[in-house]
């Protein structure tokens, strides 16, 4: 797992502020706030606690999700489990399932190495906009995503502290070298 360097963190936002205006990007279209009709999370229902392997952080400030085991296609993300924020999803916590359409919670901050990889029948991802760090290979073989919302925070997008990981999407689509 490697970070962007300069040239490529550089390059990546260019293309980001491209993408915000619904501009087809490795073959899923990247939303801001108020470009993405937000019906296509409708369906979506909150996810139990139940539903998760889950582990609280050594700090005790936090949970991280590690694996779901849960049934439903549509879904919402725990903010909080036995209290404490939802932090962090594992990586591989959804890898393979079945889920079509998900929210991440505002309290996630950062998604683990291929958390959603293979997921064929994901369409739809809300992103955290507090979200800080997304792992390589994240939606790797996620051959239907189509919707990548992310939304801004105070108004605005703070991607100078986002950091994504090369090969994030791994979309059969994928353009400038970025795959």
């Amino acid at each position: 797992m490697r970070c962007l360097n300069r040239f490529e963190k550089g390059l990546f936002f260019a293309v980001m502020a491209v993408a915000f205006v619904g501009s087809p990007i490795f073959g899923a279209t990247v939303y801001g706030a108020g470009n993405l009709d937000e019906s296509v999370f409708a369906n979506a229902v909150p996810a139990a606690a139940s539903d998760f392997d889950y582990q609280l952080l050594d700090s005790l400030e936090g949970v991280v999700l590690l694996r779901y085991t849960g049934k439903a296609q549509e879904i919402i993300l725990p903010q909080e489990i036995e209290g404490f924020p939802v932090q962090r999803i594992e990586g591989r916590a959804f890898y393979s399932t079945n889920v079509k359409t998900v929210v991440i919670p505002d309290s996630v901050v950062s998604m683990g190495r291929e958390a959603f990889a293979q997921c064929s029948n994901l369409v739809s991802v809300r992103l955290s906009p507090t979200m800080r760090v997304i792992s390589g290979g994240a939606f790797s073989g996620c051959s239907k995503l189509e919707n990548v919302l992310i939304p801004a925070v105070g108004g605005h997008h703070d991607f100078q502290s986002l950091q994504v990981h090369w090969n994030t999407l791994h979309h059969p689509a994928a353009k400038h070298g970025v795959s």
